[in-house]
């Protein structure tokens, strides 16, 4: 099993992202956030899905791992990560427009494209060219349907603009193939700036009975196609009870001026004791008569 795209994952809240997204795209996304900026040599390229999911009932979204609140949502919510520093990662709130960092204590990882690759490695087949002729030849259109995982009960995302989707599996090919319990195949793939995803190479444009279509302009529409594969099940995440957020003391500045007041008392503590000891004569620099 390749390992070299463990890094690069999927992004399941991307159903709500009403976008055109370009074929040509070769930038790797990176956040405006000025302590992104000053640690990004230190952190780790992650995406993966995440629930946000507090004792408190509720996670706040900050500007840094201490900083200012600039949003709230109650647990149950979907956050996509994308980079990770030490124990807090950036993520997006795509359905709300919210992005920021956040605790990984108060998230709980949902099971994506790793948890796939992990419990079912002894039943991926190499990517062959026979198995993008089957991809390119079930093609009906442009519309096209994306999973986190073969047989996932929600697809990831569904857009009418797929057309850049099937010329880079006309080029890439698929790195993975997986054949489900019912006969269906699937194709592994990484989409730049998207991540890795499954697609069902004889049912490209299949519906999941919830994903609705994204349109060019913004607007979505329900999909035509009918689920034609079943649904696997995987283990529920558990929840802490959703409440309704409460906003931070001091617009969420609080544990910055807390952490800033605690260096200030150290270097007050360290002058006092060390000033008093060389005002008592602790040492000196005269030379005696």
């Amino acid at each position: 099993m390749a390992k070299k795209r463990l890094a690069a994952l999927p992004l399941t809240a991307l159903l709500s992202l009403s976008l055109t997204i370009p074929a040509s795209a070769d930038a790797i996304w990176e956040p405006e956030n000025a302590y992104y900026e000053f640690h990004q040599w230190w952190c780790e390229r992650s995406q993966r899905t995440y629930l946000a999911n507090s004792p408190a009932g509720f996670v706040n979204i900050r500007t840094s791992p201490h900083g200012r609140v600039v949003h709230q949502v109650e647990n149950g919510v979907s956050l996509t990560s994308m980079y990770l520093y030490k124990n807090d990662i950036y993520i997006t709130a795509w359905g709300i427009g919210a992005e920021g960092w956040v605790s990984l204590d108060d998230l709980s990882l949902i099971y994506d494209y790793i948890f796939f690759e992990e419990e079912f490695a002894d039943q991926l087949s190499p990517g062959t060219p026979e198995a993008a002729a089957i991809f390119l030849s079930s093609r009906e259109g442009d519309n096209l349907v994306a999973w986190p995982s073969p047989n996932a009960k929600n697809a990831l995302w569904a857009w009418s603009n797929g057309g850049w989707v099937y010329d880079a599996v006309s080029t890439g090919g698929f790195e993975y193939t997986y054949t489900d319990p019912e006969g269906h195949l699937w194709g592994a793939c990484y989409l730049r700036e998207i991540g890795d995803v499954w697609l069902c190479l004889d049912a490209p444009d299949a519906g999941d009975g919830h994903t609705e279509i994204a349109q060019s302009d913004g607007s979505k529409i329900p999909n035509p196609k009918p689920r034609v594969v079943s649904v696997r099940e995987v283990p529920d995440v558990t929840l802490y009870p959703a409440k309704e957020p409460v906003p931070p003391p001091f617009g969420g500045l609080l544990p910055a001026i807390l952490s800033a007041a605690a260096v200030l008392l150290s270097a007050a503590a360290l002058w006092f004791f060390y000033g008093k000891k060389r005002n008592k004569g602790g040492t000196t620099c005269d030379t005696p008569n």
